[in-house]
């Protein structure tokens, strides 16, 4: 439950240090009319743990690579960043994923943001390694584990990766969970796992931000050309990525939730 309170910290900081809005904590207001995020950030659930460590990578990654930081203070920074991913991978399940796909997203987006500072992206990977260890460890001694809980959460051992079927599947899952949309709907809600993840006669988000919402995508998409753009394009796409090949639900997939609240909050500054 005390993690929980990571995410909106998080958000804040973003907002203030790296946005430099004059309202930053209207993070903590949103949250607060977020019937997601009030709901489960009360509870235990591993999910919010993930998604806060995410939130925390994300904010300090972006803080790491700032023109505007000290570059002693860097160091810092990164290791904040690392140690907050590495606790993301392990919290959950599908975070694994998360971190997995948003390091290799990062990678590739920010290049050049990571060659101009070396030791910072240094430190960052060896902190990581070194934390994974154990984890990259047990899979080599037994490589069926993945397989074997993958199988059961609802994925056919006669289910081919590559078949058109399961591509056809995966698209749609994924466009799904990233279809802002898809925190809106209605009929998914009342079956299936959802129904006791929700409140009664609410949305997982409200209506009225819907508006701020078209406007903040709009925000980010004019800047996607630079760091925080680019950062936030790749920490909205990973999260869907473990899930689509079984069900997307919006708890595998509550980081999505995340940054549509950060484009909330684009959109009202």
């Amino acid at each position: 439950v005390c993690t929980s309170v990571l995410a909106p910290i998080a958000l804040y900081l973003y907002f203030k240090k790296i946005r430099k809005k004059k309202c930053p904590w209207l993070v903590f207001i949103i949250l607060f009319f977020t019937p997601f995020w009030y709901l489960h950030s009360r509870t235990g659930f591993e999910n919010i743990s993930a998604v806060s460590f995410y939130a925390v990578f994300f904010t300090f990654y972006l803080l790491a690579y700032s023109k505007d930081t000290n570059n002693k203070i860097r160091y810092i920074y990164i290791l904040i960043a690392s140690l907050a991913a590495c606790a993301c991978f392990y919290s959950y399940l599908p975070s694994r994923g998360w971190i997995a796909l948003v390091l290799v997203l990062l990678f590739v987006f920010n290049i050049v943001n990571h060659f101009r500072h070396p030791l910072v992206t240094i430190l960052g990977v060896v902190v990581g390694a070194v934390t994974l260890y154990p984890y990259l460890i047990f899979h080599l001694n037994h490589p069926e584990a993945a397989l074997s809980r993958l199988y059961g959460v609802g994925f056919s051992k006669n289910d081919n990766f590559f078949s058109s079927e399961l591509l056809s599947l995966v698209s749609e899952n994924y466009l799904q969970a990233i279809n802002p949309y898809f925190w809106f709907e209605k009929d998914w809600r009342i079956n299936g796992s959802n129904a006791r993840h929700t409140i009664p006669g609410t949305y997982n988000l409200p209506l009225w931000f819907i508006p701020f919402i078209i406007v903040g995508i709009g925000v980010i998409s004019r800047n996607i050309t630079n760091m925080v753009g680019r950062t936030i394009l790749c920490f909205f796409l990973a999260p869907p990525f473990p899930s689509v090949l079984v069900q997307v639900t919006y708890l595998r997939t509550l980081a999505i939730g995340l940054f549509i609240v950060i484009f909330t909050l684009e959109g009202i500054h």
